[in-house]
């Protein structure tokens, strides 16, 4: 009996072993229907997978960090061209606190003498506090005033004073007279010492000046002014010979009306002004005459003529002269901006401005102009200078880029993108990364402001 039960049990032993081998077989062939994880191919296959899904997170990632890096940009060209506005606001300050400290000085280094109608007065050295003052007459009309020998003024300035005398018998210290805007005024000089060497009379009718002798006039400046006649006291006066109109300026004055004018309209019908120069000339004694000559400044700005420069005309001259005055201040804006100094820039370019003749070269002075009020944040004002930069010379390629800058940073991005495609369209090398960078900024900025507005 025990031998059976033990053949038994060896049978349900065996039979035990044979049911779990079957389980497994049934486990393993259901397991291979899924794929084997064993098996190379599943290997395989997870790994493709597994790459592509990280090759797409990668480029996600990546379009993510070029938008962060986008919107980085954006905010850095925000703040900086808030901090760019606030320097300007800053320099501004400073410079109009600057002016009006020298101004201050200045005015209170003159005794000014104004809002006076027919008054006759003689002024003495206590009134110049003992000849330490110069002396300014403003806004008198119909007054008579006598400078006494004892006053001794540093320097005299006659502005906008209208039917008045001024007679002087004290010496000048600095031998030096300003006179501007003034209609029929009177001045003798009562002795040659008393005469000024230098006299500069600008927009002004009618003005006559008296002295002892021709050879005592000095050099006297005038533009835009009519009507000047110089007197000689020393000469007999019935024949009328003692009196020397000087009357080349009537045709430059009507002339600078004219233009005056046409700039206006053309400004109401959205054209830009001219910034040619007022034409001076200086009249003086010269080889026994009076002889009035046109001024010719070259690039220092020192005043003198054809005659002096031995040219073949005033033509010839000015020409020489201007060129000169156009690249050496072209030159000095350009230093200026290198150092920073933007607002010196933007003068010393208007200046060149003055003296450029051809469009194309206008329009890189206009496009120059533009970096510097970009520099500045001065935004409307950049456009405007990118835009006339562009009007001159439609291929100037950095006057089309700065048109885009300025665009953008005023966030008008789609007229930027379309300014920026423009420059990159006429740029040689094709691929201007300083272009092709601007453009996408404009249309990430484009895009993100699009949605903030419809959000």
């Amino acid at each position: 009996m025990m031998g059976e039960e033990e053949d038994q049990a060896k049978e349900g032993g065996g039979g035990g072993k044979e049911e779990e081998n079957e389980e497994n077989e049934t486990f393993n062939k259901n397991d291979d229907d899924d794929d084997d994880r064993s098996s190379k191919e599943y290997h395989e296959k997870w790994s493709k997978f597994t790459e592509e899904e990280m090759q797409k997170i990668q480029l996600e990632e990546a379009e993510l960090k070029r938008e962060m890096e986008k919107l980085s940009v954006a905010n850095e060209l925000e703040k900086k061209t808030k901090k760019a506005q606030e320097e300007k606001k800053r320099m501004l300050r400073e410079a109009k606190e600057r002016w009006e400290h020298t101004e201050e000085k200045e005015m209170s280094r003159r005794v000014t003498i104004e809002n006076e109608t027919e008054v006759t007065r003689a002024i003495r050295a206590e009134e110049l506090e003992q000849n330490s003052k110069s002396l300014h007459f403003r806004e008198v009309a119909k007054c008579s005033y006598e400078i006494k020998k004892c006053a001794k003024p540093i320097k005299i300035f006659i502005e906008s004073a209208k039917d008045t005398t001024i007679s002087c018998a004290g010496t000048v210290k600095t031998s030096t007279m300003e006179i501007w805007n003034c209609s029929n005024c009177e001045i003798t000089f009562e002795s040659g010492a008393a005469s000024t060497k230098t006299t500069q009379i600008d927009e002004c009718e009618n003005v006559t000046l008296l002295f002892p002798s021709r050879d005592t006039i000095g050099s006297i400046y005038h533009a835009t002014t009519s009507g000047l006649s110089l007197v000689f006291t020393d000469e007999s006066m019935l024949d009328g010979k003692n009196i020397h109109v000087v009357d080349v300026d009537d045709n430059d004055f009507r002339e600078l009306q004219k233009k005056e004018e046409n700039e206006e309209e053309n400004n109401n019908g959205g054209g830009s002004s001219s910034n040619s120069r007022v034409r001076q000339h200086v009249t003086r004694f010269v080889n026994g005459k009076i002889l009035t000559e046109r001024v010719i400044r070259g690039k220092d700005e020192f005043p003198t003529t054809a005659r002096e420069l031995n040219a073949n005309s005033v033509e010839e001259a000015e020409a020489k002269a201007k060129e000169e005055r156009r690249a050496a201040n072209k030159a000095k804006g350009n230093e200026a901006f290198k150092s920073g100094d933007y607002g010196s820039a933007i003068a010393h370019y208007e200046l060149s401005l003055q003296d450029t003749e051809l469009d194309s070269d206008k329009s890189i002075v206009h496009s120059n102009r533009a970096a510097c009020f970009l520099k500045l944040g001065r935004l409307e004002e950049a456009l405007k200078e990118a835009e006339r930069s562009v009007s001159l010379d439609k291929k100037n390629v950095k006057g089309n880029f700065r048109v885009g800058l300025a665009l953008h940073a005023l966030k008008r991005y789609g007229e930027a993108v379309k300014a920026l495609e423009k420059a990159q369209s006429l740029e040689k090398k094709k691929q201007n990364k300083d272009i092709e960078n601007a453009i996408r900024m404009a249309e990430f900025m484009g895009r993100k402001q699009a949605a903030e507005t419809s959000a």
